[in-house]
């Protein structure tokens, strides 16, 4: 066949091919729908991690209302079975009227004591050695130790308190918290990293606990306080003290409820106010200021150093100028002795002596000044 023939034939073929390509055409949507099955992922815009991720949140803390129940969940000092300590369990259990005063004693400083030690990374139990010590007695005096943790002299100035007949720091709440802790610190950090070793000795002594902890290393045994084996003779406080701690947890002491909120305000004291006036400026009686202030030991704020006052936090100024506000004094003239200046302005040579931190061996000379009231 020829080219042009063969050409011929196949223009029928191609144009029913055509028609069959249209038809199918006219068949299929416009817009053309995928089998679900296979259809590829749709993607939906998404705001980037940068714009919508949030800082790490830590877990609070749970709050508490009530300061003792805090205290108790506490849970930094481990409580083991102990003979010495359930003595002091029923000695408590069986004296409700001394839980019942010491809500009222520790009131006033509860909240100071627990945000020291909070701050410090302390164990809370800790502020429960005042009710051992002294009742919350920020005056208390037994012998050589004073105030709320009954230290002794010699461990206040070593702790940086002043101790002496016009000021005594271990009576003011606020600062000899922060000497003990501190002497807590140390301890701890000394008797093997034990905290009841620490209590052990602030009760009896670092010397004694040292020695304890040295006896046993001989011996190949363990330096913790229950190896050490002491007595209640030996560490009184310590048993009281876990006392305390157990009956605090179990909810059995007939505690009154303290805020979980400050009490007290401190505001600076100028040198030579007499407390009286202070108090009556404050709208305050003189005995309730100085069972705040008991540090305080004469009629006046001491002329040397620097002092505050503790107050309510309702108390507010209303007597003038402070600064205004001087102590009599007397500038010490050639020929002067200190019996005949007390006779001179009235006051007992004792008193003398102890406002000006004096003995009577002490030498006085001309230009001095002396407090006299």
């Amino acid at each position: 066949m020829s080219l042009k023939g063969a050409f011929h034939c196949l223009r029928p073929l191609a144009f029913i091919t055509f028609l069959l390509w249209l038809a199918a055409c006219s068949q299929t949507p416009s817009e053309q729908q995928p089998d679900e099955t296979n259809a590829a992922p749709r993607v939906t815009e998404i705001e980037s991690p940068q714009a919508t991720s949030r800082e790490p949140q830590t877990p609070q803390a749970p709050q508490y209302q009530d300061l003792w129940r805090k205290i108790a969940a506490s849970n930094d000092i481990v409580l083991h079975d102990s003979p010495q300590m359930q003595l002091w369990v029923d000695f408590y259990r069986q004296r409700p009227s001394f839980a019942r005063q010491l809500s009222d004693k520790a009131a006033p400083f509860l909240f100071e004591i627990v945000t020291a030690l909070e701050q410090k990374g302390l164990p809370l139990e800790l502020a429960l050695l005042p009710a051992v010590e002294s009742g919350f007695n920020a005056n208390a005096s037994g012998g050589a130790p004073a105030g709320l943790w009954q230290m002794i002299p010699a461990t206040g100035r070593r702790f940086g308190l002043r101790v002496g007949a016009d000021f005594d720091g271990r009576r003011d709440p606020m600062a000899s918290t922060e000497a003990v802790l501190n002497y807590l610190i140390h301890l701890h950090t000394t008797l093997g990293q034990d905290w009841l070793n620490a209590v052990a000795g602030y009760n009896s002594g670092e010397l004694r606990i040292q020695a304890a902890i040295k006896a046993n290393q001989a011996k190949g045994l363990g330096t913790d306080f229950w190896s050490l084996k002491l007595s209640g003779k030996q560490a009184p406080t310590v048993y009281k003290w876990l006392a305390l701690i157990a009956l605090l947890r179990e909810e059995a002491l007939p505690l009154a409820p303290i805020a979980n909120a400050p009490a007290v305000k401190r505001e600076a004291a100028v040198s030579g106010q007499p407390l009286a006036v202070l108090a009556k400026g404050y709208g305050l009686s003189l005995k309730q200021l100085k069972a705040l202030n008991p540090g305080f030991r004469t009629a006046t704020v001491p002329t040397s150093g620097q002092y505050s006052l503790l107050l309510p936090l309702n108390a507010q100024w209303q007597g003038g100028q402070l600064s205004a506000l001087k102590a009599p004094s007397y500038q010490v003239k050639s020929g002067d002795t200190l019996g005949a200046i007390a006779k001179r302005h009235g006051i007992s040579l004792k008193a003398l002596l102890g406002l000006n931190g004096l003995t009577e061996k002490s030498i006085i000379k001309p230009g001095q000044m002396l407090r006299l009231e």
